[in-house]
């Protein structure tokens, strides 16, 4: 059994336009995120700093990037005592070019591990859903809402030990997200090309 956390906040500043809503392949980002999710078996999927789902999860400190939005969740899965070390499998919405296999591959990792991501990346990545994490990151943001340094996600693979998982034979493209038009329209390419490659 996994959840996972699908990370929908942000402002798009870079962008000029919600992410969410930028379209592959006739399915919005968003869609797309949770449909991949679903996909690979996730038995529930926590929508973090996105409201009208089933699952969101509002941020409790704004403007705290990716791992605001992970505290936010686990404290979330504490108040209904759901913290119970299970796997926590953490995609941005703005990585177009996710699929079943990378995820699937990266999922196998996580038997007698606190967490994994592949070798060089920060996403995706898989943490176990656990108090002691969650009272780290609320330790963290206690002493400062600063985000960076101890606050990111490298940071916070590395207080997990996190197992780094080889690359092999997976694209490049898969680890590629999105942040400006020029890149959207680079990624929307590559995206294209590898479902077609399929």
């Amino acid at each position: 059994m996994f959840y996972s956390i699908l990370l929908a906040g942000g402002h798009s500043s870079r962008m000029g336009v919600d992410k969410a809503g930028l379209m592959l392949d006739g399915q919005s980002l968003l869609d797309r995120s949770l449909s991949l999710l679903k996909a690979v078996g996730s038995e529930r999927i926590l929508v973090s700093g996105r409201e009208g789902y089933e699952d969101s999860v509002a941020d409790i400190l704004p403007h705290c990037g990716p791992p605001g939005g992970l505290y936010a969740c686990l404290d979330s899965l504490a108040r209904e005592a759901q913290l119970k070390d299970f796997p926590l499998l953490l995609i941005p919405l703005d990585m177009p070019c996710l699929d079943e296999s990378c995820l699937k591959i990266l999922l196998s990792h996580m038997e007698g591990a606190t967490a994994c991501h592949f070798e060089g990346e920060i996403f995706p990545c898989v943490l176990r859903a656990s108090e002691p994490l969650k009272q780290h990151l609320q330790n963290l943001f206690h002493e400062s809402p600063e985000p960076g340094g101890k606050r990111s996600m490298r940071a916070i693979l590395e207080f997990c030990k996190a197992r780094s998982v080889p690359k092999g034979q997976l694209p490049a493209d898969l680890f590629k997200n999105i942040n400006t038009p020029e890149e959207y329209q680079g990624s929307l390419q590559a995206a294209n090309g590898h479902l077609r490659s399929r």
